[in-house]
Parts: structure tokens; sequence; C-alpha cells
């Protein structure tokens, strides 16, 4: 006998802010009433079915952002719903409801929540702040058994269901976690938009014809492709239609076999009811030859799924010509470099730093890493790398490429300046750049100036801070910061000449006060073309040193610059 359920997707058309949310339940109480007369068993609603897609706008009103969430929905039969818990967290969620038992079988909460925190800066982009008012899921892909719906054979019981929420069905993870627990019958609630260029990433001039299309096509993609890939049925309800009168909602409905192909799809973009009958026996080819997991997975090369967040590319081989593989640095067809290193006694674990210097002063380097060794603690490596000749314009244009070079090999974190980083490796990202940590990333604080003093150094939006850097940018052109080269240069040989001093004489030196002194000098020649002469006297001559770093002391502390 085969195992057959009638599952129909309800695709609800345009539902807007300001409708009665009673009348919109009349409408899906009327969708479920046709879905019965067609015999169906499981009827999957949208993502976010009771009120219009809130989550596009931005608002300001504590009352009317809480009225969108609700602590508990018992509605039958798969439905989505925003979610507020007792703790105060909401969550984009979904049920299934079991119509027999008069119990939730199962609950979902959205994972993958694409968007933004804040708005885009254009009045009339399509927002999309999930990011804001959500929190990512925290119940994972779970796969559950649903009983009463069909005929149950021993070899397979009853069959096995699993929930999505729009934007998961994009990633291919998520339909393997339920893939692994040997999942029937995927369903899918969602609201895509039909033009939101911002949001995409695309071109605001893109035809709005061209990228509902898309849209569509790429909905159907990831549903018959991960339909096939996991031998699965898959049954997806949308949300369509033109919310508040401007939002394009696209329709697209779809039941999908395991075999890939669409049994069924809405034909409309309002309220519509689509049929099918699963024989979940369909999915046992699939899953026993092709897609047999438990003989053809090989997990041993997977570990990157897990380890790593973001993209970390290999290192470049640029057209400067540093090779990573041995990581010698051929930079304009002129000698190689070796990197040294020194540790300290070898341990489980080594805390590695790259000591670089960007001058071609190789014995510097060495004389540095023998005065460093003995005084490393334990699991410290130390590497140093010496630029070639000329320096330091030898590296200029390669920096990067050197950095990620010796990066790949030697260090995964390495600090070029105060709050810039160049960072190699899945790990370090995550620690620098994760969400989840306890790094700060809100709009910094400035402790002195008028309240929330505004300063393109400290816009966070990246938009924003490119549209006011535009008519700047002529400020930064090669040819501008070029002519500062030789002011530069002038001060450089200072520094060289005073390093390879403290050197020769082996007297102690303190980097520190030396780069200070250095970059006053720097200062001076640029701005009034004349030197302060604090490297040349080895002191603080002019003392403007030392009063910016009372009067920054005393700003840290106080929150305001003394007069």
């Amino acid at each position: 006998m085969p195992r057959t359920v009638r599952i129909a997707a309800a695709q609800v058309g345009a539902v807007h802010r300001t409708d009665n949310r009673q009348n919109t339940l009349k409408r899906l109480t009327r969708l479920l009433d046709q879905a019965g007369e067609k015999g169906a068993q499981v009827v999957p609603f949208p993502e976010c079915t009771f009120t219009t897609f809130f989550p596009r706008y931005l608002f300001t009103d504590e009352a009317e952002l809480e009225s969108f969430f609700e602590l508990d929905w018992m509605i039958d039969i798969c439905i989505g719903f925003a979610e507020a818990t007792a703790e105060g967290d909401h969550y984009n969620a979904c049920i299934y409801y079991h119509a027999k038992s008069r119990s939730v079988l199962s609950k979902y909460r959205k994972v993958y929540l694409p968007g933004d925190v804040e708005p885009f800066p254009e009045p009339n982009a399509v927002n999309q702040l999930e990011k804001r008012y959500f929190r990512p899921g925290n119940l994972g892909f779970k796969a559950f058994r649903v009983p009463d719906l069909t005929h149950n054979t021993p070899e397979n019981g009853e069959p096995i269901f699993g929930m999505m929420i729009c934007n998961d069905r994009r990633w291919a993870e998520a339909w393997r976690c339920l893939g692994l627990q040997g999942v029937e019958v995927v369903l899918v609630g969602f609201n895509t938009p039909g033009f939101a260029p911002q949001m995409w990433g695309a071109s605001p001039d893109t035809s709005p014809q061209v990228a509902r299309e898309e849209a569509i096509f790429h909905h159907k993609l990831v549903m018959q492709a991960h339909s096939y890939a996991n031998a699965c049925f898959s049954i997806s309800a949308a949300r369509c239609g033109l919310d508040d009168g401007k939002y394009d909602l696209v329709g697209g409905s779809t039941i999908v076999g395991p075999d890939g192909r669409i049994i069924a799809e809405s034909k409309t973009e309002e309220d519509e009811v689509i049929v099918a009958d699963c024989d979940l026996d369909r999915c046992i080819p699939g899953k026993s030859r092709t897609f047999d997991f438990a003989r053809h997975r090989r997990t041993e090369h997977y570990g990157i799924l897990t380890s790593q967040t973001g993209v970390m590319k290999p290192a470049r081989i640029s057209v400067s010509g540093v090779v990573h593989d041995n990581i010698d640095f051929t930079l304009g067809g002129r000698q190689n470099y070796d990197l040294q290193s020194v540790s300290g006694c070898t341990g489980t674990k080594q805390i590695r730093i790259l000591l670089c210097n960007p001058n071609a002063t190789p014995l510097m380097t060495s004389a540095c890493l023998e005065m460093l060794k003995p005084t490393l603690p334990i699991d410290v490596t130390v590497t140093g790398f010496t630029a070639p000749e000329p320096a330091p314009s030898a590296i200029e244009g390669s920096f990067d490429n050197i950095m990620s070079a010796a990066a790949a090999a030697h260090c995964p974190i390495v600090r070029l300046a105060p709050n810039r980083y160049s960072i190699d490796g899945g790990k370090a990202a995550k620690v620098i750049l994760g969400h989840h940590n306890a790094m700060d990333k809100s709009k910094p604080y400035h402790p002195f100036g008028q309240p929330d003093e505004y300063n393109l150094f400290s816009e966070p939006s990246i938009s924003v801070h490119a549209q006011v850097r535009r008519p700047l940018t002529q400020l930064c052109w090669q040819t501008n910061l070029l002519s500062y080269k030789p002011f530069v240069d002038s001060c450089n040989k200072i520094l060289l000449h005073r390093l390879e001093e403290y050197a020769r004489n082996g007297k102690a030196l303190n980097v520190r006060e030396l780069i200070q002194y250095y970059a006053f000098d720097v200062i001076g020649e640029i701005t009034v073309g004349s030197r302060f002469g604090s490297m040349e006297d080895g002191g603080d001559k002019s003392g403007v040193v030392e009063a910016i770093d009372e009067g920054m002391t005393y700003t840290a502390i106080i929150g305001l610059i003394p007069e």
C-alpha cells in the first residue's frame, strides 16, 4: 500500500498594514475550507501569515511594533507568525499543529535572517529589517514524525517532516541537516519581494520585470535543486501581491517532488490553494542510491563548513610577484626574502607574532629577533620580515599581499595599526568580526566635542560613508599622496640613521617614543615645511608629545578637553 499524503499549499495575497486582523483570519479560514474540500491533509501557510510583512518598516512607535507579536498561536496546520517569548525575545517562527491530537508537534524559528539592522538611506528603497526585529532561530533544523496521515510500514514508520522559513530555503546546510534525518516533506512559508535592488546588491536601474522574473527563477531553483539533492518533497506557500499598495511580493507557491520536478504551482498572485498527492515511497530511490548519505558522504573533507563562517580566499599571488607557497617575496623581479623565526619553549598552543621591518635592513631585523629570543614566554613565536631594496618604496602597492602571505603561514592576526588588522584564518576572522562576540560594534563614543558629533571617520553606514566621501576623493588620489613622499623620505633617512646608531652602539631603544618623534617630524615637514627636531635630539624638543599626552590622558578620564 502506498504511503500517500495529500498536501496543499495555501498562498495568501496582499495583506496591508492597516488590515483588520480578524478579516485576515477569515481569509485564511476560507483557504483551509478550500483545501479541505480538495481532501488535503496538510496545509502550510506563508511566513508571517497574519500581518503585512512588517520587517520592511522602521517602527518608532513601540506600541505598534509590539502589536505584531503574539505569545502563541494554535492555528491549523503549519503556519508562520512573529513570536514573542516570555523572556522578551522575538523570533520569526512557525508551528506544525496536529489537528487530531490538538497539539503542536513542532516549532521552528528562522535561522537565516536576511537584510540589515538599519534602513537604507535612500527614501524609496525596499528595506529588509529582520535583523532589527528578530533574533536568529535557536531551535536548529529538526525533523519530526507526523502520525495519522497515511499507512505506515514497519520499514519507514510515520512520515518525516521538516520546516523552514523563506530565506532558509536558499541555504544548502539547512536542507542537508533535514536530509540527514531522513526528511520526506519540507514545508516552507515565504515572502519574497519582486523588486528590491538595494537589498539584493543590484543596480537600482534594474528592470522591475526582469528583477521579478529572476526572483521567481531563484525561488524555484532552490526548491527544485534541494528537493532533488535530499530526495524529498517540498511544499512552498507564498505571501504575494502588492502589500500596502506599493510593496510587490512574488507568488510561485510550488509542490516539488523528490526528483526535483514541479508537481503543482500557483497560477495567480492572490489567495489560492494548490494540492498534490505525495507518495512518500517516491523518496526511496534517491535516498537509497544517488543520495545514500551513509555510503557516499565524506565528512572528513567538510570541516571547513563548521570551522569557518565567512569567505577566506586563498592567499593571493599578485602582479607584484608575491609567492605564497614558500613565503618568499619577489617584488618587481627583485631579490627573494625568507622569513626568520625565533621561539620560546615549544608548547601545544602557539602565539605567533609577525615583526615587520618596512626598511631594507636585515641586520636590524636579525638583531631584534636575537634580542627578543631570550625574553620570549613559553609558546610565543616571533617571525621577522625585512622589506627588499629599495625600501620602503619596494612594498608600495603590495602591502596587503605581503601581509596576507606572511599571515597565511605564520600568524592569523597581524596588527597593522590601532583598530586595523590583517586577518587570515576562519577562526581569527570569527573572533574579530563575528556577530556574537564581546567586541563593541556600536557607533563610536566621542570623549570630546559636542554630543554625537558627526564626522566622516565614525560614520557606520558604508553607503552613507561613500556618499559623503565622494567629493573628498581627489584629496586621496595617488598624485596628491605622492606629493608628500619627499617629506616622508627625508624623515625616514633620519629615523634609519638613528636606528643604526642605536644598533651599533648597543644602546637601549625606546621605540614608542622614537616613533612618536618621527610622526611629529613628518607632520611638521608636511604642514609647515620644518621638522620639530625631536629625532635628531633624541628627545621631545618642543614638548609637543608631552603636552598632547597629558591632555589626552585627562580627556580620556574626564571626557572634556582641558582649556
